[in-house]
């Protein structure tokens, strides 16, 4: 079946199976499907592949990978990280890496209120520190569930 629209002096025709099919990659490409990001800074200073931009451009079901990092211990600057994904994969590089707070605050906020998971593995988290009306962990404030 062949639609036909009249614009002005100029005829259209829509079929129907093409519209659909448009529509259909259009959802396709909107959809977000998980990556690996990669950690390859060992500073916090706001570049691009540091844990806290990694993380905060991070996607649900991610994996943050610190396979290519070169250093044991990336030091937090003036706060903790805040994890804004679903499902999120935090895997270390199988050798040592601590991740340190510095004594000042949380090494991870989880501000998602219905995460399913967040997985952290191969990672040491060191001097976290929090207190107040809801002290509710030193390295990671959690709302559902740490693996």
């Amino acid at each position: 079946m062949i639609q036909e629209i009249f614009f002005g002096h100029r005829e259209f025709r829509r079929r129907p199976l093409a519209i659909a099919c448009g529509a259909l990659s259009a959802l396709i490409s909107c959809t977000a499907l998980s990556a690996t990001r990669q950690v390859a800074s060992c500073a916090d200073d706001g570049g691009s592949t540091t844990l806290r931009s990694v993380i905060a451009s991070a996607n649900a079901g991610d994996t943050i990978d610190f396979s290519t990092l070169s250093c044991s211990t990336i030091t937090l600057g003036a706060t903790a990280i805040d994890i804004d994904a679903d499902n999120l994969d935090i895997a270390g590089p199988g050798q040592m890496l601590t991740i340190d707070a510095g004594g000042t605050h949380r090494v991870f906020n989880d501000i998602v209120q219905h995460r399913h998971s967040l997985r952290i593995a191969n990672v040491t988290l060191t001097n976290g520190y929090y207190s107040g009306p809801r002290a509710t962990g030193g390295c990671v404030e959690d709302r559902k569930s740490v693996v």
